[in-house]
């Protein structure tokens, strides 16, 4: 059993936990990509943005309570690989973004 930082926040297991992580980051790809775009302007979307700063706190405290991961090295290796994808193409878009002028 692992050791509980907080007792009121609930134990979840990591690779659920990861999971939300990249589904978090590819949604705030998907939001920059389109404000970058000019599909939608930055103002008809901005509330959108607020969930980043909101949600990711919550996720590194419930990543820190969770239940020790089990998974072999090729399970390792596909997660370690869809978090370095969602990050590079964060950083890519998120600089384009920046360039263009739209964020």
């Amino acid at each position: 059993m692992g050791y509980k930082l907080v007792s009121w926040v609930p134990s979840c297991k990591k690779k659920t936990i990861i999971g939300c992580f990249l589904a978090a980051g590819w949604k705030a790809i998907a939001l920059i990509a389109i404000t970058y775009s000019g599909v939608v302007s930055y103002e008809e979307i901005k509330y959108l943005f607020l969930y980043i700063p909101l949600t990711l706190p919550a996720l590194i405290l419930l990543y820190v309570n969770s239940s020790p991961i089990k998974m072999n090295r090729q399970d390792e290796d596909r997660l370690v690989l869809a978090i370095a994808a969602t990050f590079l193409a964060l950083i890519i878009v998120f600089l384009l973004g920046i360039l263009k002028g739209n964020i």
